[in-house]
């Protein structure tokens, strides 16, 4: 994980805390994330200004700041253009370990979403505990047997 991920984790973690003090949204920092190492954009190539100039990127790439900043998708409906700009000194961000989200769009953005399939089998595994469990107390769960004595 390089700097520029944690640095957007933590605007992240900032957007999560005090959603209307951002004008952007979530998924715009997911697509910064996302096209930081996609290479469709000349925005993040090479490692300073000079280089990006050598290879004559503007020529070749558009910039992804001018993709980014022209779509409505990114704009937060929750930002309150009202409010003032914030005070260092009264800013408190709350750093516990029970404020912090996962940031799950960037963290788990190759995990495959639940199917029914995978519903289902965990159902069947999680029966197959209690299953398990009434074997233990000697109940095996059929109903025949409950006649016997």
């Amino acid at each position: 994980m390089c700097i520029r991920d944690r640095f957007l984790d933590c605007v992240y973690q900032l957007l999560y805390q005090f959603p209307s003090l951002f004008e952007f949204n979530g998924r715009f920092l997911t697509s910064i994330a996302f096209h930081s190492y996609s290479l469709l954009y000349g925005t993040f190539i090479g490692n300073c200004e000079k280089e990006r100039r050598s290879l004559e990127l503007v020529k070749q790439t558009v910039s992804l700041w001018t993709e980014l900043n022209s779509k409505e998708q990114f704009k937060n409906p929750l930002y309150d253009t009202s409010c003032p700009l914030v005070n260092p000194k009264d800013f408190y961000c709350d750093t516990s370990a029970a404020r912090f989200k996962l940031w799950k769009e960037f963290y788990l953005r190759w995990s495959v979403p639940e199917t029914e399939y995978e519903k289902k089998r965990v159902g069947r595994i999680r029966g197959a505990e209690c299953v398990s469990q009434q074997e233990c107390n000697g109940d095996n769960g059929n109903d025949a047997d409950a006649g016997e004595v």
